[in-house]
């Protein structure tokens, strides 16, 4: 009990405190639809995604959060475009934020690849509960202190993703508009009520090595909410184009063990491994943070060929 006060404790002034929001992962590489939405229809089929994190594994009230995306191509007015969804699900203590947004991108080749520019909106409810134990000398004014507390949110995002067959670039802003939440009770001032805005840069190329059946992909993710960044370096090997594995380093933070499998065409499985590196919440509280991924791709067909058949007779 004492480790779960202390913990909630820890995470929401923190959280407030800071107006951080926005959960890590190792998997980065099958989340680029949460984060930036020129990502939507960037694949030539329908594709979904599940992504589920358990942090700092063993120890109570940490965060756990759950991740859908969907997105698709289509075309309008002879140009290419692309739409998707994304519901996250995010847990932290007494804090459970749940986030729906629409994204659209405006498609463009460019060069050897394809340029996705574009934008979400949604809302984020963040549900509050505490139960809090205060001391006699009272309670923080800056922490909330409601029963449920449910504030609504309009959010927005803005993000641009180039990719090619060999190379991957995306630059994206998330919570553009910095919402700003009202609580029922105990946050008073406005430099603690708003979710800051975050920024990232995904980049990565693939290289064939001699062997054919062996492909490297490094890569690196970085991101910042204006008060403080982590940057991620990242090596994958993908095997016969099927099976791969590899190790992220989240700098002064952990080392990210991975795996995969494309067990049949267009359905990806990956799972990760997170040991804190130089965390103070140490394995003495914890045990790491597991983390999967389901990826589904599947062709659609929007556009009809008239099939034209000619008979011999009239040749």
């Amino acid at each position: 009990m004492k480790k779960f006060f202390s913990l909630n404790i820890l995470l929401l002034v923190f959280n407030v405190a800071n107006a951080q929001f926005d959960s890590q992962y190792g998997l980065n590489m099958f989340n680029h639809m949460e984060i930036n939405p020129g990502y939507a229809g960037s694949k030539d089929a329908v594709s979904l995604v599940l992504l589920g994190r358990e942090q700092w594994m063993g120890f109570d009230g940490a965060p756990t959060t759950q991740v859908f995306s969907i997105h698709t191509p289509f075309k309008l007015f002879k140009a290419k475009h692309g739409a998707g969804l994304s519901i996250t699900n995010d847990k932290i203590g007494f804090e459970t934020n749940m986030g729906i947004h629409l994204s659209y991108a405006y498609h463009k080749y460019m060069g050897q690849g394809n340029l996705g520019i574009g934008f979400n909106v949604g809302m984020i409810n963040q549900s509050l509960s505490p139960e809090w134990k205060y001391p006699e000398q009272g309670s923080d004014p800056a922490v909330p202190v409601g029963g449920d507390d449910k504030p609504m949110i309009f959010d927005m995002g803005l993000g641009v993703f180039y990719e090619t067959d060999n190379f991957h670039l995306g630059i994206s802003t998330t919570h553009i508009n910095q919402p700003k939440i009202k609580y029922k009770d105990g946050v008073v001032d406005d430099k603690y009520s708003y979710i800051s805005r975050h920024y990232y840069i995904s980049a990565g190329y693939n290289y064939q090595l001699a062997n054919p059946l062996f492909e490297f992909r490094p890569s690196i993710f970085i991101e910042s909410d204006q008060t403080s960044s982590q940057y991620s370096i990242n090596g994958t090997m993908l095997y016969n184009k099927r099976f791969w594995g590899g190790v992220s380093y989240r700098l002064t933070d952990a080392v990210i063990a991975m795996l995969g499998v494309e067990f049949i065409s267009g359905l990806k499985v990956g799972v990760a491994y997170e040991m804190p590196a130089t965390t103070k919440i140490n394995y003495q509280y914890q045990s790491g943070s597991f983390e999967f991924a389901i990826s589904y791709t599947f062709n659609v067909s929007v556009e009809k060929e008239k099939n034209v058949y000619k008979s011999i007779r009239f040749l």
